[in-house]
Formats: C-alpha cells, sequence, structure tokens
C-alpha cells in the first residue's frame, strides 16, 4: 500500500501514455483513497528543469500508474529534518513500516558521518528512479535491442574498471603515462582508509606526478576535499602547471590574501612563518601535500607550523628526498612530521632501539634480495632457508614462519617464488614506519629492463686563467679578490661569512660582468651604510636571488681599507670585462685558431660551434649577469631564432614562451638558464647541459643535471662543465665529481646528506679560503662512503617488497587493455551510448579527435535517457580552438592527451565521459528488451539472456556507520567479467547448444539497426521487418506478443527465468569469487600489521588492531554475499531456416 512519502515511479512517455516506456521517480505528499490518486512531488535537486522545463512541481496521478520504487545509489539527496546534503551509498532494505531504508553518507568537516534514513525523510531528483528489469519485463517495458547493444558495452567496460583493485578508474582516466613504481604507489595511498604517507622516491621518478593522481582519487574516493599545498617558492609555478596543463584543475598560488573561499591553495614554505602564512593554516583543511619536506628540517620556525598542522589533519602527504637511517636526527624528525602521535615526543634513545630493531633485518634481507638473481643458477636455496629460518626465530610471527614452512627447495623453481614472497612481506609488514614509500631507479632497471635508463657523462673544459701579460685581466681580477675576502673573514666572525665569500667566489668564476655587478652592490652599501640586522625572510631561491644577495652583502660591517681595495678591484675587472668583449670581436679568428681564446665565455662559443652531432643545449650559470651578454653573444653567432633565455625576474608567460619555443621549434637550439631553470621542468629533450659556471649547492647541481635525467630518456646525460685550473673553483669541481661523482652518478638516497657538505663547503672557505675545499674533500669521501653502504642495504630492504609484483602487473596490463590502439576500449565505452543521451560528435580526419557542438543537441533524444550535461563551462574555456567558443574538443588516446594539453581526456574522472557512461549505467534504457533474431540456424529457439554485475555487499560495513574508504581493502576480489547466462522457455530450448546461441546472438547484434535481421518485439508503432507481423495481424509487434503471452501466464515466464539464472550466479560466483585469496591477504595484512606493531613496540597500532579486525570480518561478509545486480534481461526469439 502506497503512503506519503515513498518514492514511486511515475509514467511521463510523450510519445504512449498508455504504453509508457519512459518513468520518473516521484515522492507522494498526500493519498486520496475516494480519487484513487496520489499527489507526487518531483525535487530537482540537479537543476534539471533548465533542460527538462515542462516536468511539474508536483502532479496528480492514478494509483494504478504508480509503483513502489528504489533510488538510485550514489544519488544526492537532501536529507530533510537536519536538512543537510547527503549521498545515498546504499539501499539497505524494506523494514515492517513497508518503506524503504538506506545508507546515506553525509561529509562534514572532512569526516564521512553514515546513517540508515528513510525514505521518507530524503529528497532525491526526478530523474533517480531504480526499477527491476525483471518488473520492467512482467509489464511489457520493452526498449528497443538499440539500446540494449549499446548500453551493453558501456556496462561492461565500467564493470571491469569498478572491479579491478580499487584506484584502477583513477589511473586510467590520468593524464599521464604511469610506470609500476607509480601505480604501486598511487593504489597504496588511496587504498588506505586514510592519507598518511611519506613518498620519498628518488629525484627525477615523478613524485609531483603520484602526489597529483593521489589528489584526484581522494576526491573521488572521499568527496571533494579542502587540500593545502605547501611547496618552496621555486616550485609553485611548477605546481599550478602540473594541476593546470596536466589535470584541469585550476589551484591558485597565494598572493597574500586571505580567503575563505578557496578550496585549494598553493603556499611557498617560506612564507609560512608570518602573520598571513598562519592565519592560512588556521583554516579547516582536508588534506595537506607538502613538497621537498626535508628542507623543513633546516628551517625550525616553518617545521613546527607543519608539525603543529600534522596533528591536527586526518590527510597528510609528504614528499620528500629518500630519507636515510644513517642520519637518525633528521629520519626521526621526518618521521614526526608523518605521525605525530606516536615519533612526536619519543626519546631518542627509544628512536635508536627502534632502528637497531631495523638493523637487524635489513642487514639480512639485504644480502637476500641483493643475491636472488643467482639463487637458482649459484644453488643457494638451503642458504636462503637457513637464513630466512633465523630471521624467523626472531620475528615470531605466525604468518611469515607459515611462508618459511611453504618453502619447498626440492620443487622445480627449488622455491624460488615462495622465497620471494617471504621476503616480500617482510619488506611489506616490518618498515619501522609502514607509510614511507620508497622507490629507487635500480628497481626500474631490474623490472623494467627495456624503460631507457640513462647513464650520465662528462665533459670538461678546462682552462688556465690569464692576466695582465695576455692582456685578459682574469687572473690578476681573482689574485685582488682573495686578498679581499681574506681581509674581510679577518675582519668579521659572522656566520654571514661562508656566504659572503661564496656569492663573491660565484661571481668571479662566472663572469666579470657578474663580479662587476657585486662590487658596485657592495660599495654601495658602504657609502650609504645600509647595513643590515641580519637575513630577514627572504628565501635563497631563484625568483629571489637578487635581493638575497644584496641582504647577505649588506649584513657585514665595512672594515678599514675596504673602499680602496673595492676600488682596485672594479678597476681590474673593468678591464677584465673590456677584453672578454674585444674576444667576441674576433670571433672567426678565434674560432680558426682555439689556442689563443682566453675566456670562459668564449670557450662555450667554441665548444657549441664545434659540436654538430648535438642539436639542443641547456645552458645553466647561476648570474642573469652572465646569461644577458652570452645569449647576446650566442644571438649574434647563431642568430636570434637560435637562442631562449629563462630566468627568475621574467613573468610566468615570458617563461612559458621560451620553454614552448626551446621545446617545439628545431630552430630554437640554445636555453640559457639561470637556477629557475633546474627547479622541477622536464627538458629531457634536450642532448647535453652546459654549466658555465658551478653552483656552491650540491642540490643545485643535481636540480640541474635532472633536467635532463628523466625516466624514459634514450640518450646519455652529458655534462659539459667550464672550470679554470689552479683555483678555488677546481677544488669545488674536485669536490663534485671525485667526492660525489655527481656528474656520472646518481646520488641516489643521498639527497638530505647533500644538504650538510653545502654547510661543510660554507665553514671550509671561511676557515682556509685557498685550501679549505681540498681539506674536506677527503673527509666528505669517507662520510660518502658510509652512507652509500646504508642506502645500499636499505635500497635492497625496500626492494623485498616488490618482489611480490602480482597486482602491479595486473593493474599495469588491465591500463595497457584500455590505452590499445589508441584508446579504442574508452572510444566505444563512451560513443557507444553518446548519441542515445543527444550528443551528436564529430572525428577529425585522423579519427583521434572527437568534436561535441551544442548546436547538434537532440533534446528529444536527451528526454529518453534524462541525461543532464555537466558543467560546460570549464570545459569551453580550455578546448577552445579554431574560435568555436562552445565547442568540446578531446580525444580517448591517451598519447595525443599528453602531448595536446588544450584537448579533453575522454576517461574515467573526465565529467564530460562520467556524465555519459554514468547515464548509460543508471538509466532504465536498455535494461529490458525483446527482439526476435533472423539465423542460419536448423531450429528456432525461445529464451531469455539475462546479464548480471555482482559487487561487494557494502551493507555489513555501513552498518557499523564504518566509513566507504574501508571498501578499498576489500576491491580485486570480485570477477573482473559480467555473468551472463541463457534461460530456454521448453525442455527443448534448454537442450540447444549454448555456445552457438551465444554466437549466433551477438553476431546479429553487431548489426542491431538492420530490420532484415533484428525485430523489436516492443515496437508500439506498426513498422515493418522481417516478422511481418503489420502485415499478417494488421497490429503492432506489443500488441501481438501479449496476445501470445497474456500477462498471468508471462509474469510465470519471467519469474521462472530469473530464478533459474539466480541460480546459475549464485553458482558460478562460488567458482569466480576469490573468497580464499581475500581471506589469505586480510589474515596476513592484519597478522602483519599485529607482528609488526608488537615487534617495534608500537603500542598505538596494536589498540587499533580491534578495529581492523572488525573492519576485515564485515568486508568478508560483504564478498560472501555481494549483492547481484540484474544489469539486463533480454527475450531472445531466434528465428532458423526450417527446412
Amino acid at each position: 500500500m502506497l503512503e506519503k512519502g515513498m518514492y514511486v515511479r511515475c509514467p511521463f512517455d510523450l510519445e504512449n501514455e498508455y504504453d509508457p516506456r519512459v518513468f520518473w521517480l516521484g515522492q507522494i505528499v498526500e493519498v486520496s483513497e475516494d480519487r484513487h490518486e496520489a499527489l507526487v512531488e518531483f525535487h530537482d535537486l540537479m537543476n534539471a528543469r533548465k533542460y527538462y522545463d515542462f516536468v511539474p512541481d508536483e502532479k496528480w496521478i492514478n494509483l494504478d500508474q504508480l509503483s513502489h520504487c528504489k533510488i538510485l545509489d550514489n544519488s544526492e539527496v537532501i536529507v530533510r529534518g537536519p536538512n543537510y546534503e547527503g549521498k545515498v551509498l546504499s539501499y539497505s532494505g524494506r523494514k515492517e513500516d513497508q518503506f524503504h531504508y538506506y545508507f546515506v553518507q553525509h561529509l562534514k568537516n572532512g569526516q564521512s558521518l553514515i546513517k540508515e534514513i528513510s525514505e521518507y525523510y530524503l529528497q532525491a531528483s526526478f530523474n533517480r528512479v531504480n526499477y527491476s528489469p525483471v518488473m520492467q519485463m512482467k509489464k511489457y517495458e520493452f526498449h528497443n535491442p538499440f539500446w540494449y547493444v549499446h548500453r551493453d558495452i558501456v556496462t561492461n567496460s565500467l564493470y571491469s574498471l569498478r572491479n579491478a583493485t580499487y584506484g584502477f578508474e583513477i589511473l586510467v582516466g590520468s593524464r599521464v603515462f604511469l610506470l609500476p613504481h607509480q601505480v604501486d604507489t598511487i593504489i597504496r595511498v588511496i587504498s588506505e582508509p586514510h592519507c598518511r604517507f611519506m613518498l620519498a622516491d628518488e629525484v627525477g621518478m615523478g613524485k609531483t606526478i603520484e602526489a597529483c593522481v593521489i589528489m584526484k582519487g581522494l576526491n573521488k574516493k572521499l568527496g571533494k576535499l579542502r587540500t593545502l599545498i605547501i611547496a618552496p617558492d621555486s616550485l609553485v609555478h611548477q605546481w599550478c602547471n602540473e594541476f593546470s596543463y596536466k589535470f584541469w584543475l585550476d589551484v591558485p598560488i597565494w598572493d597574500g590574501r586571505l580567503r575563505q573561499e578557496d578550496c585549494d591553495l598553493i603556499i611557498p614554505l617560506e612564507r609560512l612563518n608570518t602573520k598571513e602564512g598562519q592565519e592560512v593554516l588556521s583554516l579547516h583543511w582536508d588534506l595537506c601535500i607538502v613538497d621537498e619536506t626535508h628542507r623543513l628540517l633546516s628551517m625550525e620556525a616553518e617545521y613546527q607550523l607543519v608539525y603543529n598542522l600534522s596533528k591536527e589533519l586526518q590527510n597528510i602527504l609528504l614528499l620528500t628526498a629518500t630519507p636515510i637511517q644513517q642520519m637518525q636526527i633528521e629520519y626521526h624528525q621526518l618521521l614526526a612530521l608523518l605521525a605525530p602521535g606516536r615519533y612526536g615526543n619519543m626519546a631518542p634513545a627509544k628512536f635508536e632501539q627502534l632502528l637497531a630493531r631495523q638493523a637487524f633485518l635489513r642487514g639480512r634481507v639485504h644480502r637476500l634480495v641483493r643475491d636472488i638473481d643467482d639463487y637458482i643458477e649459484d644453488e643457494l636455496a638451503e642458504d636462503y632457508l637457513d637464513e630466512l629460518g633465523k630471521i624467523a626465530e626472531k620475528l615470531e610471527d605466525k604468518i611469515f614462519n607459515e611462508l618459511v614452512r611453504e618453502i619447498d627447495i626440492d620443487a622445480e623453481d627449488m622455491g624460488l617464488d615462495a622465497v620471494k614472497l617471504a621476503l616480500a612481506y617482510i619488506g611489506e609488514h616490518y618498515q619501522i614506519e609502514r607509510h614511507i614509500i620508497r622507490h629507487r631507479r635500480a628497481e626500474l632497471r631490474e623490472s623494467m629492463p627495456d624503460q631507457p635508463m640513462p647513464d650520465r657523462q662528462l665533459e670538461l673544459i678546462k682552462y688556465t686563467p690569464s692576466g695582465a701579460d695576455y692582456g685578459f685581466y682574469e687572473l690578476n681580477t681573482y689574485e685582488l679578490l682573495l686578498t679581499y675576502l681574506a681581509e674581510l673573514s679577518d675582519n668579521s666572525d659572522l656566520p654571514q661569512v661562508g656566504d659572503y665569500i661564496k656569492i663573491f667566489l660565484g661571481a668571479m668564476f662566472s663572469s666579470p660582468w657578474a663580479l662587476h655587478s657585486l662590487i658596485l652592490m657592495r660599495r654601495s652599501v658602504l657609502a650609504n651604510k645600509s647595513y643590515t640586522m641580519g637575513i630577514s625572510n627572504v628565501p635563497n631561491t631563484p625568483r629571489h636571488i637578487s635581493v638575497w644577495r644584496q641582504q647577505v652583502l649588506g649584513v657585514i660591517q665595512g672594515f678599514a681599507g675596504e673602499e680602496s681595495l673595492l676600488e682596485l678591484m672594479l678597476q681590474t675587472c673593468e678591464l677584465w670585462f673590456r677584453a672578454v668583449e674585444a674576444e667576441f670581436m674576433r670571433v672567426d679568428e678565434l674560432l680558426d685558431d682555439p689556442d689563443q681564446i682566453r675566456g670562459r665565455l668564449f670557450k662555450v662559443l667554441d665548444y657549441l660551434s664545434e659540436s654538430l652531432e648535438y642539436e639542443k643545449f641547456i645552458i645553466f650559470t647561476a648570474w642573469k649577469e652572465t646569461l644577458e651578454p652570452l645569449a647576446r653573444f650566442l644571438e649574434k653567432q647563431f642568430g636570434d631564432l637560435a637562442v631562449a633565455t629563462f630566468y627568475g625576474e621574467l613573468n610566468e608567460e615570458k617563461l612559458q614562451k621560451a620553454v614552448d619555443r626551446f621545446q617545439s621549434d628545431p630552430k630554437c637550439r640554445f636555453l640559457l638558464c639561470d637556477e629557475l631553470g633546474g627547479e622541477s621542468r622536464n627538458f629531457q629533450m634536450a642532448d647535453a647541459i652546459i654549466h658555465v659556471d658551478l653552483p656552491w649547492s650540491p642540490l643545485q647541481l643535481e636540480q640541474r643535471i635532472g633536467r635532463l635525467d628523466r625516466i624514459g630518456r634514450d640518450k646519455d646525460v652529458l655534462s659539459v662543465v667550464v672550470c679554470s685550473g689552479a683555483t678555488i673553483e677546481e677544488g669545488l669541481f674536485n669536490l663534485w665529481h671525485e667526492g660525489l661523482n655527481i656528474f656520472q652518478e646518481l646520488p641516489s638516497g643521498l639527497e638530505i646528506a647533500l644538504s650538510d657538505i653545502h654547510d661543510q663547503i660554507l665553514l671550509a672557505l671561511k676557515t682556509n679560503l685557498q685550501s679549505g675545499l681540498d681539506t674536506v674533500l677527503e673527509d666528505i669521501k669517507k662520510q660518502l662512503h658510509n652512507m652509500r653502504k646504508m642506502v645500499d642495504q636499505e635500497r635492497y630492504y625496500d626492494m623485498a617488497r616488490q618482489l611480490d609484483r602480482k597486482m602491479i602487473d595486473q593493474l599495469t596490463m588491465l591500463i595497457e587493455k584500455f590505452d590499445k590502439n589508441e584508446g579504442q576500449s574508452l572510444y566505444n565505452t563512451m560513443m557507444s551510448w553518446t548519441s542515445s543521451t543527444g550528443l551528436v560528435a564529430e572525428k577529425d580526419r585522423q579519427g583521434q579527435i572527437v568534436t561535441f557542438s551544442p548546436d547538434r543537441l537532440s533534446f528529444k533524444s536527451m528526454q529518453n535517457t534524462l541525461f543532464i550535461p555537466p558543467d560546460m563551462e570549464k570545459l569551453w574555456e580550455r578546448s577552445r580552438s579554431n574560435g568555436h567558443i562552445q565547442e568540446i574538443h578531446g580525444t580517448f588516446s591517451r598519447t595525443l592527451a599528453v602531448a595536446r594539453e588544450d584537448l579533453v581526456f575522454y576517461a574515467p574522472s573526465d565529467p564530460f565521459f562520467d556524465s555519459i557512461v554514468n547515464n548509460a549505467d543508471e538509466c532504465a534504457r536498455g535494461r529490458c528488451c525483446a527482439m526476435a533474431i533472423q539465423s542460419d540456424l536448423p531450429f528456432d529457439w525461445q529464451g531469455f539472456v539475462l546479464t548480471w554485475s555482482p559487487v561487494l555487499n557494502p551493507r555489513p560495513l555501513l552498518a557499523l556507520e564504518m566509513g566507504t574508504q574501508y571498501l578499498a581493502l576489500a576491491q580485486g576480489y570480485m570477477p573482473l567479467e559480467q555473468i551472463v547466462t541463457l534461460e530456454g522457455m521448453s525442455e527443448q530450448d534448454r537442450d540447444k547448444d549454448e555456445t552457438i546461441l551465444r554466437q549466433t546472438i551477438q553476431r546479429a547484434l553487431k548489426q542491431v539497426k538492420d530490420s532484415r535481421l533484428i525485430a523489436h518485439l516492443g515496437q508500439r508503432t506498426s513498422k515493418s521487418d522481417f516478422l511481418k507481423i503489420r502485415e499478417k495481424y494488421r497490429m503492432s509487434n506489443i500488441n501481438w506478443f501479449k496476445r501470445q503471452f497474456p500477462p498471468d501466464v508471462w509474469g510465470k515466464i519471467v519469474q521462472e527465468a530469473y530464478d533459474s539464472s539466480l541460480q546459475k550466479v549464485k553458482g558460478e560466483l562460488v567458482q569466480s569469487l576469490e573468497l580464499k585469496r581475500a581471506m589469505s591477504d586480510f589474515q596476513r595484512r592484519y597478522n602483519g600489521i599485529k607482528a609488526s606493531a608488537l615487534y617495534y613496540g608500537d603500542k598505538d597500532e596494536v589498540q587499533k588492531l580491534l578495529e581492523i579486525k572488525a573492519v576485515y570480518q564485515v568486508l568478508w561478509e560483504g564478498l560472501k554475499r555481494p549483492i547481484r545486480r540484474l544489469e539486463s534481461i533480454a527475450f531472445v526469439l531466434v528465428v532458423g531456416k526450417i527446412e
């Protein structure tokens, strides 16, 4: 009996009100038994009346035309009473009051609140009707086979996407090519209930991309999160560009104003410790991403601010250089940011105990993983079994003991796979902090041998500085500078003296223009007595380097005789830069006779003139004053079009134009950069790097080389270094080359240690100007040797987890499947339903760009599917081209989407793609049809085709009011293909060969529009087809069908087919559901967390085990009793050719 507050399905078929096929969802406001009618209200939470203005607010409808029905899952609703917005997660059931109940999610301050609520208190939009296909079939609501065929294509793809490992949709829909280690990271993070992770991959492995995809995935999983991105000032524009170009997200950079309405925000790390910055931190945030987290270790105030923020947040993602345990204090500090509750107040002695426990495992696992490739050839099985047995004794872990017992050294592979699984278990569960994810390039070399991995090469251009005897004055200037710096060092003991010396030496070893500018700057300080009390909060970054240098030069007080020394040095420096300019007046002469070349900049010109095999060069200098004259000289020699410049004082538009020209214009051969060019840009198309001068920070040098040293580069990374001999610069070069080997080897895992080296350099310069670097070289060599040994052990320990690669390999294979043939699978998924929604698409000549235009929209088709387009404004803005403002241009090809950032990438998570495929999935059209098929079979057949989409049952979890984020832990165990059964109507039909019938039906459906092969048995008009019913019986197909199968008979036939199919599905699920693997995985994860917590003494983790156990129990219930969703049902009459 229908009552007030119930949701009902209401007929609204404008074509045929007596035999309707279009229905809306309404809520009963009033029931009149006398009139046998109900007043039904049609809610519109989605502003759908913009397209369907004929939908009334309410209407009286005959009770016989109404059916009590359900609301679709994932429907946005308003909960009456408290009056808050929510989302229907799942149907709960019908209670004794006969009302339907739903699990509804309400997001409040980033928290997910779940309640079971009666339909009476819900408002849902009129297009969110959910009605059983079986009931449609019983009521003869047969849709055209066209709808059935095209909906089947969509739902089949969606089923694979949604039932794969959690996060697969996010991966497929990302506008980037993801490598296996990135897939691993992304899946691990978004599969966890909460995001508290540290991404510590080596430099150049794509942490920024990982973070962006993770942010996108968390928004899809948890609802829109308010996200704060904290990044160094030099990287904020890079983050903004990554979000904009690769993910089509507009995330603003904080401009100093406080705006509550900013949903997401990027703020410079260096601005946190300001009044305005602290106000930003005090706002409500759901997620915080911190880039270059290791920089906080030397920024005490900023570190404390981020630490306090971390304590308040449920979700935080830290991107950092790879932490190494030998640097115990720094390691502890980083962990405290990640898990302040556990590590924040932990005593150093306690932390040292944890490291010791880790060291025991690391020392043993390191050797086992290192030698795993020789396991069979060197017959190491017994050695491995013995070593793993010793580890098992120490751990006392039931699961690990079982894994070791299962190693059969007499097996064909000598137990190798079982050994890998045991090592992977340790790597996964016995990290001090499981939420640090580290990947190293060495892993990729081993796991992806076909992936290009560049080597580093060095070419040194060494020259001896010339003096007055050659008319060049570089040597004279250098000698005067040494005298000046020695005097200054003797007269000041301020800590900034090291920076002061470094700045002047850096200018000296760059160009006379750089040094000249510094001398003038210092003279101005002395003349105006404009001293500063210290370095204010101005970052030492490329965009602020000039101000920072000014402040350093203003900190040191003048000393007696300084002005005279500066004047003499200035005069000599002016002689030097005139000599340099004179060289460039003799270009042809000097290029013919290179032995006469004296100056650094002409050495660069000479090298470029001789390097015919290379086309494009990145040319680095730390000084704009060097960059500008060098650019002028190169333009004169090679032409204006050959040179582009990229430095901190240019605005974003000019910087991007320079990058675009260098990347796309073959005539543009040289990109001249200051250190800004080393900050997270990808210049791997360049052939080589020229270091006009050397940075004094190993991190900056690594940043430079890292612009070319990227995964996927198919040629070596050549560094060309220009260096003056018998000078302090040669000592600096030796430090980088002999000490770090940075020009020929990636400093894997040593990034944090490199910042200490910079501090040692400053101290050495201050202590002993001329020979300090030579002294510190040997010390640094020893330090790095010991650290490399530790890093090597940690690397193999991290690699142990990667030995079990089943999930990553499966996901990589599925991504390749969807990318195959330029995204053909995605094309089929979306385009098979596109015209059904009223959208009309055009392809370009190559068939790769698909354009939609609103002036070709069919509103009649929209009404058939109740399609509601997404917000088009942003899509129009981003895909504008050829002056057609309101056209949407996009592609299904990931390759083209990566290359063309102006195109929409039609893939999961794109609003255009999602709106179309979700409409197909949720629309009633195509879920029920009846058709006749002309075939060559020697028999007739009639029966049903039922398609099922079994899914994990979330109700046991939701009944405990636990968040949907836990569902990710149970994804990946359901079958990846829908289950389809055939149900013959008679014994004779059931005896026919199912394989032949399936093939016959599938073949015919490929030509669904051909009325000579397929007849629509639900046809309400008298159209002709191969059955000739109109001609024979003078009635429509549907009326003929109703005569053949009257309601009382037809209802029983449909029910019997449904019951039979359901039993088959239950049986097939017993075989295809991976319940054994799920149980094993659940036990392994639970016991792994428990054993690790006990081993490391983590009391907080032990206390969480009860909750974790309860979660796994209800997830197990949801897998054992999945929801068997009937996707569609089709009655099929196969008409054979019978003699």
